[in-house]
């Protein structure tokens, strides 16, 4: 396969909408494999640039699930036998252990522990891998610290040991509480009582903030179904409900996208709109739009916690230490890798080289859909956005899809799928036309 098919098969990737979270992964520089020393070295020179204008996060990847849910599209093992938790915890524990010296005085911005399914390990195993990173690591006390449980694996004693051990954010992934389409996507159901009962137990020993998601478009749920699981969240009182949107590849049975067809994600907004509106959401909690992937985070109005949140895709000027089975890490201005696979304590490790305008395009492409400030992208990177990007802004300022100012670019909030137009920053000549084709009426 050539460079130019390449591009052409990531691009048709990004196109999807939903699909803004691979912006971090995004480039046409060539991967190639290193060794652990290599690696090593890399993070020795990124030392030299962390600050507290430049994080550095920690992020340990869990790949075990006990089931395969059909919408998912993050990297997973199937967990079938004991074993591989205990050999994965040793392979992790022996590649830290080479940066316990390195990073002695480092404070790292968080830690995000995510899957896979990180609860798909007993207290045991808890205690063994968080308080070995906990023990060996330090972490800004300004910084949540988190973990992701799934409801169907978790139980109060696990709340409990994440809690000892040093979390202070749980995020609960819900996703719907229709049985049926919950079967649908290979997923158990988990009850509106259980639920309840472990967010109000996470609170009562003390459990600083409790997230929990919801995904618009699984299995059977319809309008009804988005406004019901809402509701029943509400009920349950966390701190925020996160609503996404499935991806498109993932939903092509569903039936919401029957429904729709593939103007499913132009009548998004509608969708969400009706789901706000129906739940009287906003009676109990503060509601944002979320800048990276397609949906809505819903804060409850009296949640107190004031730290930092992770930020694993939104700011371009945070570097992250991944950990574990296909995680990706992220060093500002130097590359980025990513952990393979491991085999007996070995992993393997892929990286490639970020040049300046990896940076320009990830902090432009963050910030189109909410506005772009002229003056402090100058600052960051000596170079004025409407010379690099003309015939793009031009056409997306004449069609009235975003609106210029003194100081900045800033999206009309009027453009269904904001997320399309973004793209055309990826490939200027070859999604402009689509672009401009698609205004034109002209099927691409």
């Amino acid at each position: 396969m050539n460079s130019i098919e390449k591009k052409r098969r990531i691009i048709k990737k990004l196109i999807n909408p939903g699909h803004d979270f691979l912006f971090d992964r995004f480039s046409m520089n060539k991967k190639k494999e290193v060794s652990k020393t290599e690696i090593i070295n890399l993070r020795k020179k990124h030392l030299k640039i962390i600050d507290n204008n430049h994080p550095i996060s920690f992020y340990l990847h869990i790949p075990f699930c006990e089931k395969i849910c059909k919408y998912c599209m993050y990297d997973k093992l199937l967990l079938t036998n004991q074993k591989q938790k205990k050999d994965y915890i040793l392979d992790v524990k022996n590649f830290l252990y080479n940066f316990i010296d390195l990073f002695k005085k480092v404070e790292f911005s968080g830690i995000y522990v995510g899957g896979g399914t990180p609860s798909t390990l007993n207290e045991s195993e808890m205690e063994d891998i968080f308080g070995y990173i906990f023990k060996n690591f330090k972490f800004n006390k300004d910084y949540q610290k988190t973990i992701e449980l799934n409801p169907c694996s978790t139980s109060l004693s696990k709340i409990k040991k994440v809690k000892d051990l040093g979390f202070d954010r749980i995020s609960f992934g819900v996703q719907s509480f229709n049985k049926n389409t919950l079967e649908k996507e290979n997923r158990r159901y988990v009850d509106k009582e259980t639920i309840k009962e472990f967010i109000s137990y996470g609170k009562k020993v003390g459990i600083e903030f409790i997230n929990t998601d919801l995904v618009l478009g699984l299995g059977d749920d319809d309008i009804s179904d988005f406004i019901s699981n809402l509701n029943i969240l509400k009920e349950c009182e966390p701190d925020s409900i996160t609503y996404y949107t499935v991806m498109k590849e993932q939903n092509k049975t569903n039936n919401i996208y029957i429904k729709y067809g593939d103007k499913f994600y132009d009548n998004l907004e509608n969708l969400f709109t009706k789901t706000i509106k129906g739940s009287k959401i906003k009676n109990k909690y503060n509601t944002t739009k979320l800048n990276n992937v397609l949906g809505y985070i819903f804060k409850h109005k009296k949640s107190g916690n004031s730290k930092k949140s992770f930020g694993l895709y939104s700011n371009e000027k945070k570097s992250i230490f991944g950990v574990g089975y296909k995680s990706i890490s992220k060093v500002r201005n130097l590359g980025s890798y990513e952990t393979s696979f491991f085999k007996n304590g070995k992993f393997i490790f892929s990286i490639e080289k970020l040049d300046n305008n990896y940076e320009i395009l990830s902090y432009t492409l963050k910030s189109f859909q909410d506005k772009i400030d002229k003056i402090d992208f100058k600052k960051k990177f000596n170079k004025n956005i409407k010379d690099m990007f003309k015939e793009e802004i031009d056409f997306l300022i004449k069609n009235n899809i975003i609106i210029e100012d003194d100081r900045y670019l800033y999206y009309n909030g009027e453009e269904k799928n904001i997320g399309f137009y973004g793209l055309i920053f990826l490939s200027p000549k070859e999604l402009l036309q689509i672009a401009k084709n698609r205004k034109e009426g002209i099927k691409s």
